[in-house]
């Protein structure tokens, strides 16, 4: 059995080996949790953490979040990329085993133990049809709100959102859920109405304007097809006053397909095995070039900037660690321009900036000196250089080991964060 090490970044990390991925891979290999892994699941939740790790990068997407193909090798998202080598469309509830079943019918009997009209659990009120939808179904009848967004039941209610089962069990009180996603957007469809099925109560949907291209709409109620949300809920009231009907909406099948999970986890396998059946060396995918390159350390640079702008010890902390006391800079486009007050006063002295041709000013707007590559006395006596536009990095050492230039050369990503906690990758 093949051995791979995995590991995850920006995804949630507390159920990592519960995910539905994980536990395909193990069926055919020998799979390690490593913290010097070979291939990384990434997520959107660490921002650009996973930019540091130079394996195979694999998305998986939980939310609605596009996958951005210069990143990562490969991808499984809700997006509507295609199917091919690269990127899988996948029903976002597919990661929680659990979701794959519980879709049995029940009868009037238990039907009838549902004393509770409608419940709503969330957090954060997302699109303005969240609110909307909320306001016209509670004006009917009174709608349980046990979140934290519009709560109106004293605080929020334990077993509504502590953990699946117990949010599974609240839900069971209800005849119907408000389903509402966070975002409507063709595919995007989450545990929201999964969740609810397996409740045994009906979903009041909104979000995925093409569900039912794969759920039965006799199974809920689906609000893009009606004009108004109070076209709806005229359908809302006769099911919540006739039990006949409700019943048969309760009991019908919920995927068009009954194969549905089985065929998506079939799909899984064939995308996952794929890249791990390949020989390492031979499984990346992302560009590796000019525009791709400069477009991963934007990124960085800019979640820098924003997101980390009260760290301002930490460039000085590097060269103080490494002993650094004199610098040039290579390089004074963009990256510098955003990153040059974090370099200025970094608490070395800068020498000079150095540009691959001849300069237009000798002197830039911190007056500092810029002279040409050529002029390699004028930065002899520097102990390090700082490439800000490391994505041509390989071309740069090259030209300077022509000119006889034996420094160390530093790429900013170094400056912005020292420390990576997965492998690099292998020469």
């Amino acid at each position: 059995m093949k051995k791979i090490r995995i590991n995850f970044c920006g995804i949630p990390l507390h159920i990592c080996e519960e995910y539905i991925f994980v536990k395909l891979l193990k069926e055919r290999y020998e799979v390690e949790i490593s913290e010097n892994p070979d291939y990384l699941f990434c997520g959107p939740l660490n921002r650009y953490e996973y930019c540091k790790f130079s394996g195979v990068r694999i998305h998986y997407g939980l939310e609605c979040f596009f996958p951005d193909m210069n990143l990562f090798d490969y991808a499984m998202s809700f997006a509507d990329m295609g199917d091919n080598e690269r990127h899988l469309k996948i029903f976002l509830p597919i990661y929680n085993q659990k979701a794959h079943t519980g879709y049995e019918t029940t009868g009037l009997d238990e039907m009838q133990k549902k004393k509770k009209f409608c419940n709503y659990i969330y957090s954060h009120a997302g699109m303005r049809e969240r609110t909307e939808i909320f306001d016209v179904v509670n004006k009917y009848k009174k709608v349980d709100s046990a979140g934290r967004w519009l709560n109106n039941m004293g605080g929020i209610t334990p077993g509504a959102i502590a953990n699946w089962e117990e949010k599974i069990l609240f839900q069971s009180q209800y005849k119907f859920s408000l389903a509402i996603e966070n975002f409507s957007y063709p595919y995007y469809c989450t545990e929201k109405i999964t969740d609810a099925f397996r409740a045994k109560t009906i979903p009041i949907y909104y979000g995925d304007p093409r569900i039912g291209e794969y759920i039965n709409e006799k199974s809920f109620i689906n609000l893009h097809k009606y004009a108004t949300f109070e076209d709806a809920l005229k359908d809302i009231r006769e099911l919540d006053e006739n039990d006949e009907k409700y019943i048969e909406m309760l009991n019908a099948p919920k995927f068009l397909d009954e194969r549905f999970f089985e065929k998506e986890l079939d799909k899984m396998r064939k995308f996952l095995f794929h890249i791990f059946d390949q020989d390492y060396d031979k499984a990346f995918r992302r560009p590796e070039f000019f525009w791709p390159k400069k477009h991963e350390l934007q990124l960085r640079m800019a979640d820098f900037v924003i997101n980390q702008s009260g760290n301002k010890t930490q460039m000085s902390a590097f060269f103080e660690d490494n002993k650094i006391h004199r610098i040039a800079i290579y390089g004074q486009g963009e990256v510098y321009q955003y990153l040059k007050e974090y370099l200025l006063n970094c608490g070395v002295e800068i020498a000079c900036i150095i540009e691959t041709f001849e300069p237009k000013d000798a002197r830039n707007g911190e007056g500092l000196s810029v002279v040409c590559a050529d002029e390699v006395e004028r930065y002899a006596d520097v102990d390090a250089i700082v490439v800000t536009t490391s994505y041509v990095m390989e071309e740069i050492a090259i030209g300077l080991e022509r000119r006889g230039v034996n420094k160390d050369l530093i790429p900013i990503e170094k400056l912005m964060g020292t420390t990576v906690n997965f492998s690099k990758r292998p020469d």
